[in-house]
């Protein structure tokens, strides 16, 4: 099967649509998929019968599987999620008065080595795609009623592994998720957490669209 459609971009969306298909359509998958938060291709009611049938053939989704719920008295629920490939991350909602936050997973384990992070005894394993970094925000969003609009959902990246060592996929990720046609989430609403890898701080920097920068203050872990 071809790659999944979450994580492709409307350029990405065009290509595989192919040029027998109005350009609209790849707008209308684009929008059901981040804003509307899709759970299948059925959902996308927009689109003919016919072609959510082609699609579905040479494309799957692409949204992760939940392994295991872990929650805890204060509202915190922490996912095991399972990729397509059998390995498993880490993403954790945290539900805080006038605010909720996920925290996202960018790698399957992590090569920094940090004393204080359970993460590191893994090792890396490998990086995620775009697809995966956007689908563990699709997934919690979905699961858990959030929505982008209201000012109250704020995205950090600080689960397993160092954004900045999968900066190429971090950033297409974050360009869906601050997309206003995407998941439509606010530039302050993004964050990501590195323990201070400077040469992708300079690069990251001088990306037009990118999340906030912070440094790891507190233990990752991972279940």
């Amino acid at each position: 099967m071809s790659q999944p459609l979450v994580g492709m971009d409307l350029t990405d969306l065009r290509e595989a649509l192919g040029p027998g298909q109005p350009g609209y359509r790849a707008r209308q998958i684009y929008q059901a998929l981040y804003h509307g938060q899709a759970a299948d291709l059925v959902q996308i009611s927009t689109l003919p019968v016919r072609l959510r049938q082609d699609l579905a053939e040479r494309h799957a989704l692409g949204l992760p599987t939940v392994d295991r719920l872990f929650e805890s008295t204060d509202g915190t629920r922490r996912y095991l999620l399972r990729l397509e490939d059998g390995r498993t991350v880490e993403t954790v909602l945290m539900p805080e008065g006038e605010r909720d936050t996920i925290c996202i997973s960018s790698q399957v384990g992590c090569p920094v080595d940090c004393k204080f992070c359970m993460t590191a005894l893994m090792g890396l394993e490998r990086s995620l795609t775009a697809g995966e970094i956007v689908g563990q925000v699709l997934l919690v969003a979905r699961e858990n009623q959030l929505r982008q609009e209201g000012g109250r959902l704020n995205i950090v990246m600080m689960g397993q592994g160092d954004p900045l060592l999968n900066l190429p996929n971090v950033v297409k990720a974050t360009r869906i998720l601050l997309d206003p046609a995407g998941f439509a989430l606010s530039p302050r609403r993004i964050t990501v957490s590195t323990a201070g890898i400077i040469p992708k701080m300079a690069e990251l920097g001088r990306e037009p669209v990118r999340p906030k920068l912070d440094s790891c203050r507190s233990p990752k872990s991972i279940i």
